[in-house]
């Protein structure tokens, strides 16, 4: 986690949104600089992804 953590921290969040690593993933959309209008736009993307991702986008999105 701490590795991933790390990385997350030193790269874009577009890049964390596009990587194909689940955690990335999910931490960036639990970041606050991902807004409600592109969280809207996401829907397609996020059927793509693991499970896991579309849970926290799911989640996310139910807060909005």
């Amino acid at each position: 986690f701490t590795v991933v953590a790390a990385k997350f921290l030193t790269i874009s969040i577009e890049e964390s949104l596009e990587s194909d690593d689940i955690l990335l993933n999910i931490l960036a959309l639990v970041d606050r600089r991902i807004g409600k209008k592109r969280i809207l736009t996401m829907s397609e993307k996020m059927k793509l992804k693991h499970p896991a991702v579309q849970y926290f986008y799911e989640l996310r999105r139910s807060t909005l």
